[in-house]
């Protein structure tokens, strides 16, 4: 009769780790955008490679000498991703990603550097009336008295001005300008639109007896006012995925130079001229250096998508928020108690907001 020790009956959870080559890891490449046409899309894996860019131009068919593609809009994939991620306040992961890049049961980590767009923001006022003097230089479209506690937006967002037009021409039912020949600005990106941002932060701090704002607010408001430039731009991301979840960190981020290197000129009357973005000499044009511009329709095209969730305002309005921006819908948005606060998480290039829904903490 065999006879077992107890210690051959004894386990215990040990963890395994293997440094090694992950079988497939996945990364982002904007260059290929450079040489997408529409006429001829990849095949990958049995689908169409799809830009991030939808064009117009001035001959379908892509053989009359002289002819070009000019940007039109975010195609439809890359709005359908920016939504879905707006809805999901996070990156979107690829099903079966952690099979994809770590195989099968396993969890992995790795980094992957790429150069993509991103916004280089900087903070020009912090307080009521400050840097109300250089907003005005700049030809900033607000400054702090448009914010909580002086005005009564606790957001607003300007992201619009200078930006393409669209259409740019009238078209037949092939995308191609009816005017012949075509106007010479066609489809010339001439700005990245700037980014200008103001919100308030609420603090615990009550209005002294006497102050003016003592009427409206119970608690210190902060006016603050931010802009953020469209910038070509060097990343370096950490993801990791445990038990099938991905999970990113930006590591590091460089800020390389302005995907469109122009700026709105002043009209007599102090304000931004969104019509006349110089020097022409960088506008990016689709008959000149074709990669580089497709690369910057595509850039264009993300931040197209970005700006058109952050135009408009939220007003502080008979004791509750009043949304007229799909800012709403971002993670930009605390939905605990709508309040402005500080990013918890700062970083030394993008300032951030957080508002949340509780009309209780505003006030």
């Amino acid at each position: 009769m065999p006879v077992l020790s107890p210690a051959s009956l004894t386990t215990n959870v040990v963890v395994v780790t293997n440094t090694t080559t992950c079988p497939s890891v996945l990364s982002l490449n904007f260059s290929a955008e450079s040489y997408n046409n529409y006429r001829n899309p990849p095949d990958i894996a049995g689908y169409f490679g799809i830009s991030l860019s939808y064009f117009n131009t001035t001959d379908h068919t892509g053989k009359k000498p002289g002819y070009f593609d000019y940007w039109d809009q975010p195609s439809k994939n890359a709005a359908r991703l920016a939504t879905m991620s707006r809805y999901w306040r996070k990156p979107l992961q690829r099903e079966g990603a952690s099979v994809i890049a770590c195989g099968p049961q396993w969890n992995c980590t790795y980094s992957v550097s790429f150069t993509g767009p991103g916004y280089k923001c900087a903070e020009l006022a912090n307080g009521v009336d400050s840097n109300t003097d250089e907003l005005a230089k700049m030809g900033a479209p607000f400054n702090t008295s448009v914010l909580a506690p002086v005005g009564t937006d606790i957001y607003r967002a300007v992201v619009n001005l200078g930006d393409y037009a669209s259409p740019q021409a009238p078209t037949n039912d092939n995308g191609e300008p009816i005017q012949n020949p075509p106007p010479p600005d066609l489809g010339v990106l001439k700005t990245e639109p700037v980014l200008w941002i103001g919100y308030s932060v609420s603090t615990n701090e009550p209005y002294p007896p006497g102050s003016p704002y003592l009427k409206i607010w119970n608690t210190v408001k902060i006016p603050k006012v931010f802009k953020c430039e469209h910038y070509e731009t060097q990343y370096e991301v950490l993801f990791n995925y445990t038990a099938g979840q991905q999970d990113t960190t930006v590591t590091n981020r460089t800020f390389l130079h302005p995907i469109v290197d122009t700026s709105l000129a002043l009209l007599p009357n102090g304000t931004l001229d969104p019509s006349n973005a110089q020097p022409a000499s960088n506008w990016v044009r689709p008959n000149t250096d074709v990669p580089h511009y497709k690369l910057t329709a595509a850039y264009h095209s993300l931040g197209s998508l970005i700006r058109s969730s952050l135009n408009g305002t939220i007003e502080w309005k008979d004791s509750m928020p009043i949304t007229h921006s799909d800012v709403s819908e971002t993670r930009l948005i605390d939905h605990h108690n709508f309040v402005s606060t500080s990013n918890p998480n700062p970083t030394t290039t993008s300032p951030r907001l957080l508002l949340s829904d509780s009309a209780n903490n505003w006030q």
